[in-house]
C-alpha cells in the first residue's frame, strides 16, 4: 500500500461539523427526535434515559412479544422515574408504522468525537453518499452498531434522514452510532485524511477484491447510492476502490448488504490486529 504524507496535517475544528437534528411536524413539532419500536426505545432508555423527555405507551400496552424484554423496559422506567403517557394507536401511527405500541422522544443523539477519532490508532468510519432508501439506512445503522463503527457521515441532499421509521429499522443502532449530515462529503473526506484515515470506496469497478484488500488501521468506507453508485468526485478522493465478488456482472448488491460485507471484513482485520 502506498504511503500518504500526513506530516503537519491537523484535523479541522469540530465546529465545522453539525450533528443532524430533526423535529417532527404538526403536533410533534418539538426539539429532539422520536424513537419508535420496542428494541429502539429500550436502547434509548439504556444509553441516555436522562434525555428521554416523553415516553408514549399505547393504551393496552406495548406489543413486546417477549416477557424479558418487557420487564427490562419496565425496569428502566422505574429506575429513571419516567412517567409513561398513555396514547391512542392513532397518535403513535402518526410517528411511523411498526411502533409496537411504544415510542419516546429524546433530546440528544450520539455525538461524533472528531478529536477522539484523530487520536485513535484504529478506527472505522462509514461514509454514505446519497443513500435514499430509509430501509437501507436503518439496516446499515444496525450493522454499524454491531460492527463497532465509530461514526457515520451522510450527505444532506438526496439522502434518507434519521426518521422514527429509520430508528425502528435500526433496532437500537441509531442510539449508539453517531450520524452527521454534511453538505459536502468531499470536504469531509479531506478532513478524514488529515485525521489519518485511508479512504476505501466500494465500487463494482474496483481494482482489488474485498477479501484481498489489506485495510489500514484507520478506515473510512465509502458507499455510494443505490442507483448511481459512487460519484466521480468521491471516487477520486478514495485511496483505493474495492469490489465485492459476485457471479453475475449485470446485477448488483443492495447498498445495505454491500456495506455489511465491507464492514464485516474490515472489522475482522481490525480485531486480528488488536492486542489480546
Amino acid at each position: 500500500m502506498a504511503k500518504r504524507n500526513l506530516k503537519g496535517r491537523k484535523p479541522a475544528p469540530r465546529q465545522n461539523f453539525r450533528p443532524y437534528r430533526k423535529s417532527n411536524s404538526g403536533s410533534h413539532d418539538r426539539p429532539g427526535r422520536w424513537v419508535i419500536g420496542i428494541h429502539s426505545v429500550r436502547e434509548a432508555l439504556k444509553v441516555r434515559a436522562e434525555a428521554v423527555e416523553e415516553l408514549w405507551v399505547r393504551g393496552d400496552g406495548p406489543s413486546t412479544g417477549d416477557e424479558k424484554l418487557g420487564l427490562k423496559i419496565h425496569q428502566f422506567i422505574e429506575k429513571f422515574k419516567i412517567r409513561p403517557k398513555q396514547v391512542s394507536t392513532k397518535s403513535l401511527d402518526e410517528l411511523g408504522s411498526g411502533h409496537q405500541g411504544l415510542a419516546c422522544r429524546v433530546t440528544t443523539s450520539p455525538k461524533l468525537d472528531w478529536e477522539g477519532l484523530a487520536a485513535k490508532e484504529q478506527a472505522l468510519v462509514l461514509v454514505l453518499s446519497e443513500l435514499e432508501d430509509p430501509q437501507n439506512l436503518g439496516a446499515i445503522l444496525r450493522t454499524a452498531w454491531l460492527m463497532g463503527v465509530d461514526g457515520i457521515l451522510t450527505s444532506k441532499n438526496r439522502a434518507a434522514q434519521l426518521t422514527p421509521a429509520v430508528s425502528k429499522i435500526a433496532c437500537g443502532g441509531a442510539e449508539h452510532v453517531p450520524i452527521e449530515i454534511h453538505t459536502s462529503l468531499q470536504r469531509a473526506l479531506t478532513i478524514l485524511k488529515k485525521s489519518g484515515f485511508w479512504l476505501y470506496g466500494l465500487d463494482a469497478e474496483g481494482v482489488i477484491e474485498l477479501g484481498q484488500t489489506e485495510f489500514s488501521p484507520k478506515v473510512a468506507l465509502v458507499v455510494g447510492s443505490e442507483q448511481r453508485g459512487l460519484r466521480s468526485s468521491l471516487r477520486g478522493e478514495c485511496d483505493q476502490l474495492v469490489r465485492i465478488f459476485q457471479t453475475e456482472k449485470e446485477a448488483s448488491y443492495n447498498a445495505s448488504v454491500a456495506a455489511a460485507l465491507g464492514l464485516a471484513e474490515i472489522s475482522r482485520q481490525q480485531r486480528r490486529l488488536r492486542p489480546s
